[in-house]
Order: C-alpha cells, then structure tokens, then sequence
C-alpha cells in the first residue's frame, strides 16, 4: 500500500465521500430522518459498517491536520471539556436544562447556585461538543440531541456520574500511583486507593457501599448499550439456538442486562444471573421494573454467589464471563476458571467475552483507541491490564490440562471478543 501522505489523504477522502453517501442515502429513505445517526448496530449491516468507515477515515483526517503544536492544543481542550463536562454533572445542570424548550442563563445559574458567567463558560465549552444549544433568544439555552439523551437515560446519567466521580479522579492519580508502587500487581496499590484514600482493593471498596455497588452496576449495564460494546455482537457471535433450551450461567451478571439481550433474542434458552447479594437483590427489584414479557423474565433467575467460589451450578451448557476475567490478575483469573471445572457437564462450554489486545495498528485506530483506553482504566482501578491471545491462553493453560480456546471471535465494530474454551 502506497504510504505517502498524499496517497492516505486521497484514500480516506474517498473513505468519508463513499461511507457518507451511502449513510446519507439510508436516512433519506427513512420515514422520520433522526437528528442524530442510529447506533450501528440498529441499522442495517452496510449502513453500520459506512458509519464505522466514516469514523475511522475522519479521525484519521483530522489528525493529519494537526502540527506537533496542535496535537498540544488539542490535549489541553481535552482535558478542559473533561473537567466542564464534570462541572456540568456535578452541579446537575443536565437535568436542570429542561427536555422541552429553553431556559435562561440567569435563571438557571439561579437554580444550580453557581455563577452565571461560568455557567456560560462551561456550557458552550460543551457546546463545542454537541452538548446543549442556545435556542431562541440571546441568553437562552436548551438541550441538544445528545444532552437530551445523556439527561434523560438513567443509566446514561448513572454513567456520567460514575465517570465524573470515580474514573476521573482516578485518572488524576495515574502518575502518583506508579511512582508510590512501581510494578506492582496488588489489587489495593492503584491510583484508586490514592484518589479515595482506601487501603482495600477496587471491589472492596464499592461492595461496602450498596449506594456505590448500584451506581456500578448501573454504569456497567450504560456501558453494553453503546454501539461499541453493545450486547447484539455476543447474540451475533455463537450460534446460541443450537444451546436448545440448555442453561447459561451469567458470572458476575450484575443487572443481567446480557441476559435479558440474549433471552430476548433466544427463546429456548435458560439463565441464572449470579452477583454479589446486595447487587442481586437490586436487580431483580430493577428486572420488575421494566416489566418484561413474562416470556422473558421466567427464564431467567438471579443467584447470590462469589466468582471464587465452586461453581454450584452444575452441567450448564455456558458459563459466560463477560468483562469479569480482565478485573483480575492472574491468579485469581485461573482461580474463577479453576472454580467453574469441576461443573462443567460433556458438552459444557466456557464464554469468556472481554478484550484481546490487537497487535499495534493492525485495526482500525478508532476502536483500537477504546481498547488502550481500557487497559489504563483496569491498571488504574484493579493494578490489572487487558490481554493477548497469547496471555488469555498461558491463563486457560494453567487451569487444567483438559481446557483449550477453540474458537475466537470479533464482530465487526465490537470492542469485545469471545473466546469459546472446551474441554478436549
């Protein structure tokens, strides 16, 4: 492939003009154009993968464009909108905005009891963003599609809140925690314990509090409904009705938010969603809520158990770990698969959904970005990093003798892959 820089512009113009046309075409055949793109993964598949080449070819655009000096700038307006947008949720200026109309600037800095000139600071900081819009009037501001979402999802807010309160903060002590430890793996030396002053690993610290352990859970369960981590791509990643009416066992489950995905979309299939009890009991108050199809809520059953106990489901057709084994070390990884073999019936397989780390620049820049992402966010929370291939097969290998990964899987604009581990 010619590298030359005038070579990869014309190619990712091509990208943008040819990935736009045919989005553009699509929403032109829809009888209610969105004021905003579909997810990916609810449109048809050219159009999906259009948006992932759209993505792609711009961002790669956009940072040609940008000198050493610029790609500093950049950074510093990066951080600036991450520490407005934390301003915004902190002082509840989303929900404060109304879903339907405009409020003024000095009305609403009324309300939130901050002060109007930084409100309108932050605010059209975030506009830059796509976030709120002044309508009407000079001095009145309103929703944008996007805020409109973010402030209107509960588990979209529960997961603003949770990036404002915990990731960032955690972020900040990135540095602080490797020059207090360097190179260590414990699970309670990470920029976590500085950030929050706790001596306890990560899961320690949110289970001591039912009101963390829900905000958790909720922004887990806000994460999976984003295009890039979105359950469809585990329920298009195995062929699940050849399962039958065979059972799956959903490992630290949390909401078992997969569960209801899978369920809905495989009738025959049977669930037991197994989490910590204070976050079972949350969730099958949460499953009530949303008053599912009783054909969908009576196969699935929720269970108090801890990832390194035995197994005490015995013979499932899946026990699935999804985004469980990258919260661990080693040790305790081989220590949960351990705790799953004595179980595993024949035919029994294990589901292990999470990141394989690509080789550098071998896919496309704008997913590869969220999994480097990851892997800092687990080391700066669990002194853990997300895995190779070849790291999750030294894991299965320790287990038992028996186990193999037979299969590995991606689907087109997942973050996530499966492995399918069985016993040979």
């Amino acid at each position: 492939m010619d590298d030359r820089l005038s070579s990869q512009l014309e190619r990712y113009a091509s990208q943008v003009t040819a990935s736009a046309t045919l989005i553009i075409r699509h929403l032109k055949s829809l009888k209610d154009e969105p004021s905003t793109l579909p997810s990916q993964t609810s449109v048809p598949t050219a159009v999906g993968t259009a948006q992932l080449r759209l993505a792609e070819a711009a961002f790669q655009l956009l940072h040609f464009t940008r000198d050493p000096g610029n790609v500093l700038t950049q950074l510093t307006v990066d951080l600036q909108v991450i520490s407005a947008v934390r301003w915004l949720l902190h002082f509840e200026i989303f929900s404060l905005v109304p879903l339907e109309g405009s409020i003024s600037y000095h009305e609403l800095s009324s309300v939130a009891n901050v002060p109007e000139n930084l409100l309108r600071s932050h605010i059209r900081l975030a506009m830059t963003c796509h976030l709120f819009q002044e309508s009407g009037p000079i001095g009145m501001v309103a929703h944008s599609p996007v805020s409109c979402q973010l402030a209107s999802d509960p588990s979209l807010v529960s997961w603003g809140q949770y990036f404002a309160n915990s990731v960032f903060p955690t972020a900040t002590k990135n540095v602080n925690a490797t020059a207090a430890w360097p190179g260590s793996k414990a699970l309670n030396e990470t920029a976590h314990n500085l950030a929050f002053n706790h001596h306890g690993s990560f899961f320690d610290y949110v289970s001591q509090d039912p009101a963390r352990t829900v905000e958790f859970a909720n922004s887990m369960k806000a994460v999976s409904t984003t295009s890039l981590f979105d359950t469809c791509h585990l329920c298009k990643s195995f062929d699940w009705s050849s399962l039958g009416d065979g059972v799956v066992v959903d490992m630290g489950g949390s909401t078992g938010h997969v569960s209801i995905a899978l369920a809905e979309s495989f009738p025959s299939l049977r669930f037991v969603v197994q989490d910590l009890p204070d976050v079972v009991s949350n969730s099958i108050r949460q499953l009530e809520e949303r008053q599912l199809p009783l054909s969908v809520t009576t196969r699935i059953q929720f269970q108090g158990h801890s990832l390194l106990h035995m197994q005490p489901v015995k013979g499932a057709a899946v026990y699935l770990l999804r985004q469980i084994l990258h919260d661990w070390p080693d040790r305790e990884a081989v220590q949960i698969l351990r705790s799953i073999v004595p179980a595993l019936g024949p035919r029994s397989k294990i589901f292990i959904a999470d990141i394989v780390l690509p080789e550098a620049g071998s896919i496309p820049a704008t997913e590869e970005q969220v999994m480097r992402c990851n892997d800092l966010l687990l080391h700066q929370f669990t002194n853990t990093l997300e895995r190779t291939l070849e790291d999750w097969q030294a894991i299965v290998s320790r287990v038992s003798d028996n186990l193999r990964i037979q299969h590995v899987y991606r689907d087109p604009g997942s973050i996530l892959s499966l492995l399918v581990i069985e016993t040979v």
